[in-house]
């Protein structure tokens, strides 16, 4: 029996145990050959539960492989797949609506199933490889892929002490390494070019004294993130902010994370849509709007109620040592204590300590393009072993 390991159980492995056994078995009818997908975790499909916020953004109608480490090389396979398949190919969308999930489209391009719940995404593909008889184990961590000794095929060696011979192998591991199950060079015995994992994708590790403050708070923010190398920010976007205990989470701090090293300053404009003067002078506003409704003293606090979220302003007079209840006119919006406040609602800081890995949605890195093909992502100085999805660079 010829058997092919599949190592990964997460969005590539599962799509490449669904192929194979689909092309296997039209290619050879009759032979016997055996697929088994290879998972460290205790169930497949972890790590898609765990994208979109559990709705799974599978895919997104707008995707420019421009934005792909190695483009040319992501060209190339999309070249192949689209002559391949005569004319206007989606090889994502294609390849889920073949096994049964109903997609819905954003405005902004973003791809979900229609259920809006990620769990609708591992169903079909469980059902997809349950249908091609193609056998998953668990809670099976493997640490290497080395040939074997007679030269016919390879030898899987996993952390437990279990030797699994594989005519071919597929490697599709990267997201599923965590603290747990760190993802390594598995392929070290064939000289592979490698660079190693390193997670984006995720939130953001600060310093946490503001932040711990407000865990779970949600705010519309802009972020930037600024550097000791560069003038200007290296990047920006406006979006939803989670606040955490260990820092910051939301789609934008997703994006952000793509540019976050350790030391760097991420900076949190909470009114993007005004300057610090235009903000200083709506303040200013506010008083006055607050004695038309009857009040003679009117606070700092009053001034910001119905304006941003209670716990947001209540840390963030706190920060700069400013009592809710010190009573405000136009003269104080030019003291010290209210242009610290200022400068922290157009541009909070914060230092970034790194990424928060157990939560981020893909790894940057993986196994150099140029030693696999453009057809089938063969490694070309070794027959037989093949890399899909986060596993290639």
């Amino acid at each position: 029996m010829k058997h092919l390991a599949i190592i990964g159980g997460g969005a590539s492995g599962l799509a490449a145990g669904v192929s194979a056994a689909k092309v296997l078995r039209e290619r050879y009818p009759g032979k016997d050959i055996s697929i088994g997908v290879y998972e460290a975790f205790e169930r497949v499909g972890r790590s898609i539960l765990a994208t979109g916020n559990g709705r799974c953004n599978f895919s997104n109608a707008n995707i420019d492989v421009d934005s792909y480490k190695n483009p040319s090389f992501v060209k190339k396979v999309y070249a192949s797949l689209s002559a391949e398949c005569s004319g206007n190919f989606d090889p994502v969308g294609a390849f889920f609506a073949q096994i049964g999930l109903i997609e819905t489209i954003e405005p902004d391009g973003r791809k979900y199933p229609r259920t809006s719940k990620a769990s609708s995404v591992v169903d079909v593909l469980r059902f997809a490889i349950a249908g091609g008889h193609v056998d998953v184990f668990c809670a099976c961590v493997v640490d290497k892929v080395v040939s074997a000794q007679n030269g016919d095929g390879f030898v899987l060696m996993c952390s437990d002490g279990r030797l699994i011979h594989a005519d071919a192998v597929i490697v599709a591991v990267g997201t599923s390494g965590t603290m747990k199950h760190p993802a390594s060079n598995m392929l070290e015995a064939f000289d592979i070019p490698f660079d190693a994992y390193r997670p984006v994708l995720g939130p953001i590790k600060t310093d946490n004294s503001f932040t711990k403050l407000l865990d779970g708070v949600r705010v519309k923010a802009k972020v930037s993130i600024d550097t000791q190398n560069t003038d200007e920010p290296v990047f920006t976007e406006e979006g939803e902010l989670l606040f955490r205990k260990y820092g910051v989470s939301g789609i934008c701090v997703f994006n952000a994370s793509r540019y976050a090293n350790p030391g760097d300053i991420l900076k949190i404009d909470f009114v993007p849509d005004m300057d610090k003067e235009d903000l200083k002078s709506f303040l200013v506003s506010r008083i006055g709007l607050c004695k038309a409704n009857g009040m003679e003293n009117v606070g700092i606090g009053d001034v910001f109620r119905g304006f941003m979220v209670h716990p947001l302003v209540e840390t963030l007079l706190n920060k700069s040592g400013i009592d809710e209840c010190t009573s405000v006119d136009k003269a104080w919006f030019e003291t010290p204590p209210a242009i610290r406040l200022l400068d922290d609602i157009k541009g909070l800081p914060l230092t970034i300590k790194g990424i928060e890995a157990d939560q981020a949605q893909v790894k940057r890195g993986g196994y150099g393009v140029s030693a696999f093909g453009i057809k089938d992502l063969s490694a070309k100085s070794v027959p037989g072993l093949y890399a899909a999805g986060e596993a290639l660079d």
